[in-house]
């Protein structure tokens, strides 16, 4: 192969940078690469034409179509981590990102609602002073409004409380066997039924108490750092992707998304909406969040 056989294969391998990432959504085949030209084209009807058992018409996407739709999943999502992990500075931040419906999605605010859980359930309704910051607990919407961390309040609330529940837990814990060794005294069907009722019952309790004895500081910080990382990731991404450089662009996507399915109007064979699965985290959806009609 001459040194312009070689040039050309380079040019046409960068053009189609988003080969291996794009699928069809109609029969889950990746789209390949147009030669002609920089589109994508259903794998399916390239290879069986319109007689495919899929009924996949001629599905094209071109790199223009599909960069404005990277662009704005790199800049919504980058745009989510850093609100989330700025809300880490401030507790009355991550009650005001539980009203967001995305939020729900992401693994942070899994450890935000039990942290907040804690909080809600071992300090007492109404104003409280931490470091003398003032933290107001809300019971009845189970909400922590105040000017210090969310963890700041946890730990204020987890120190107060650990040995409290070390002892519910443990009398629980006896509970549950001096019933166990009723029950095996038991001689009616009935009397075992109502045993292994209340058996339940306070298993779930010790559950409910082990897991609240469980300190979440460490989970907390874990996931906080891989959501930093990940901002910072998806903010860089958002930089290659505006720029000129195929190949880097390819390598940088490809390090943050699983597959992109690429899904069309089986009349106008137009894009409709561009579902992005990415490594870590949630679907997104073009049609949802970008306005692809």
């Amino acid at each position: 192969m001459n040194d312009r056989e070689v040039h050309k294969k380079t040019n046409r391998g960068d053009a189609h940078w988003l080969s291996g990432l794009l699928y069809c959504g109609k029969c889950g085949e990746k789209m390949s690469g147009d030669k002609a030209c920089h589109d994508y084209i259903c794998k399916t009807y390239k290879v069986n034409g319109k007689k495919n058992e899929s009924g996949c018409q001629c599905f094209r996407v071109p790199n223009a179509e599909i960069e404005p739709i990277l662009e704005c999943y790199f800049e919504e999502v980058g745009h989510r981590l850093n609100v989330m992990v700025a809300a880490d500075q401030n507790s009355s931040l991550v009650h005001a990102l539980f009203t967001e419906s995305w939020m729900k999605e992401c693994e942070l605010h899994y450890v935000y609602m039990k942290m907040t859980d804690f909080i809600t359930a071992n300090l007492a309704q109404g104003i409280h002073y931490i470091d003398d910051s003032e933290v107001i607990i809300d019971q009845d919407t189970m909400d922590v409004y105040g000017e210090i961390t969310l963890e700041e309040i946890y730990n204020e609330a987890y120190a107060s409380n650990a040995k409290m529940l070390q002892e519910k837990l443990a009398e629980k814990e006896a509970e549950f066997d001096r019933l166990f060794e009723r029950y095996k005294s038991l001689k009616t069907e009935m009397a075992r039924e109502r045993a292994d009722a209340e058996m339940g019952m306070i298993e779930v309790e010790i559950k409910k108490l082990k897991g609240q004895l469980e300190p979440l500081v460490e989970q907390y910080h874990e996931v906080l750092d891989e959501s930093k990382r990940l901002a910072a990731a998806y903010e860089s991404a958002l930089e290659t992707v505006k720029g000129n450089e195929n190949r880097r662009k390819g390598e940088v996507v490809r390090q943050l998304i699983d597959k992109m399915i690429c899904r069309f109007d089986d009349d106008s064979r137009e894009l409709i909406d561009v579902e992005i699965i990415p490594k870590t985290g949630h679907p997104w959806s073009s049609q949802r969040n970008y306005g692809t009609t």
